[in-house]
């Protein structure tokens, strides 16, 4: 947690070391997003989720800050990098957030975006025009990651955020502590149904990747394959050959939800160490917005929204007035 010289809150992480560890074993595509809260205190909840080996949600880190800025998020990855250390070729999918963009490049120095790529290449045309000229007759796509057009990480957007955003639409306006709370249940929930479906791994690949199996049926009709061993397969297509291992995959599955999550105690059971209990934090300071506030009018789903009309001041009916009337004959 991060606090002002005022002791005033700004930024809370949270890593769960069943989530650091699974995220070990989960392909290193990390989805960020933020999302408002809607009560009294009006901070931003941030979370970093990824699909694990069956094609499931996996959140492993969040967090609240009191505003979505480039500090802010600088300070989340700062937290992300201390408790998952550095992933080789880790990819973050974002909204295109220009917070996020710059906070990954501060933090994460071997980050590579199109922008880059474009200084790189002017350079290089600036030394010799030929070689750029080469590269881009060879075509970007086939060797910059950058211009890559393979989706090797099975997510091109943040749309996994937008799930998760889904299921906590009414914790959201929640006090901030029963939200992180509603939060950690929401999560312990999945990932024991999760952790089910992990184990049943050496008999099916999980009902996602057995439809995918059925859809690329015809396309593999032209694939010859050759068994090595009882999980070890050669798999040959247009002259390439594939080694794919059955039983690495499951396992490696199975080691995401290895540990459990541990059920949380009643408060009052609690054992706070001493310097957490002293320690003082106040809310973060009020900003109103300019202007009148608006105010909301929830109605119940049964109400109906009524419009006004003119009425005719003749017959009483709608949709019309006395000079336009037809009810009545119109006086000679």
């Amino acid at each position: 947690m991060h606090k002002t010289e005022e002791d005033e809150f700004m930024y809370l992480f949270i890593a769960l070391r069943t989530f650091i560890r699974g995220f070990k074993y989960c392909r290193p595509v990390v989805v960020v997003d933020g999302a408002h809260l809607s009560e009294a205190y009006k901070g931003i909840f941030v979370l970093a989720s990824t699909l694990d080996g069956a094609g499931c949600i996996f959140p492993f880190a969040y967090g609240v800050v009191d505003t979505e800025n480039h500090c802010s998020w600088t300070w989340f990855f700062e937290q992300f990098k201390h408790a998952f250390g550095d992933r080789k070729d880790m990819c973050v999918v974002s909204d295109r957030n220009e917070s996020i963009m710059k906070s990954v490049r501060i933090v994460f120095l071997d980050a590579y975006t199109k922008e880059d790529f474009d200084k790189l290449m002017a350079k290089v045309d600036r030394i010799d025009h030929r070689v750029k000229e080469y590269l881009e007759y060879a075509g970007y796509e086939k060797w910059s990651r950058v211009h890559a057009t393979v989706n090797r990480g099975r997510m091109m957007t943040s749309n996994i955020a937008e799930c998760i955003y889904g299921c906590l639409v009414e914790p959201r306006q929640l006090t901030i502590l029963e939200f992180l709370e509603e939060v950690r249940i929401l999560f312990g929930s999945w990932h024991c149904k999760n952790r089910e479906v992990a184990s049943y791994t050496k008999d099916t690949l999980g009902r996602k990747f057995e439809e995918l199996l059925i859809i690329n049926a015809a396309k593999s009709s032209k694939m010859e394959v050759v068994q090595s061993s009882e999980f070890i397969f050669s798999v040959y297509e247009n002259g390439r050959r594939y080694i794919v291992c059955l039983e690495r995959k499951p396992d490696a599955l199975a080691k995401t939800y290895e540990i459990p999550m541990v059920p949380m105690p009643d408060k009052e059971d609690w054992s706070d160490p001493k310097h957490v209990v002293a320690e003082k934090v106040y809310p973060p300071r009020y900003r109103r917005l300019s202007g009148r506030p608006r105010k909301r009018i929830r109605m119940n789903a049964d109400e109906k929204i009524s419009v006004n009309t003119n009425c005719c001041g003749q017959c009483g009916q709608e949709r019309h007035n006395r000079r336009t009337c037809t009810f009545y004959p119109k006086e000679k």
